[in-house]
């Protein structure tokens, strides 16, 4: 009788970790099929591929590869009204693998200043996104 119980305690403590992990790995990828343009499309005619992983109720944390899997840009989305929007810190690459540019957005605007590189590596002039102009645009598209 007793030996039964250690060997259950035992199959339980074994089990726990693996059924944790396999709920976590459900929970955590959601894959999204994007055209050239970054809109959402069929995987046979997609030019990218996003992976998100949820952080929060509405916070996503994601990665866009391209069809040579390197990596177009690395970023994170909040939802809103039921819809995606850019928000948050963003890096986005070259294809050689070089940062192209970094900077923040702020549902789905771009906001402050954006380092920006060659595709060597050498730095370009930063653009600079007027906050109050993000706020309008958010205003008019009634976000």
């Amino acid at each position: 009788m007793i030996r039964i119980r250690v060997t259950y305690i035992l199959s339980i403590l074994f089990l726990l970790p693996l059924l944790s992990f396999s709920d976590c790995a459900k929970a955590q990828d959601e894959v999204h099929y994007l055209d050239a343009q970054l809109n959402d499309t069929k995987k046979r005619k997609a030019v990218y591929r996003r992976e998100m992983e949820k952080v929060s109720d509405d916070l996503y944390t994601c990665t866009v590869y391209d069809a040579s899997d390197r990596v177009k840009y690395i970023g994170s989305y909040k939802k809103a009204q039921n819809k995606l929007f850019e928000h948050g810190e963003f890096v986005f690459y070259h294809p050689s693998g070089q940062i192209e540019s970094r900077g923040r957005y702020e549902f789905g605007v771009k906001v402050g200043s954006w380092e920006r590189y060659t595709a060597s590596g050498g730095r370009k002039p930063d653009r600079y996104y007027d906050p109050e102009g993000a706020a309008v645009i958010r205003d008019v598209m009634g976000g």
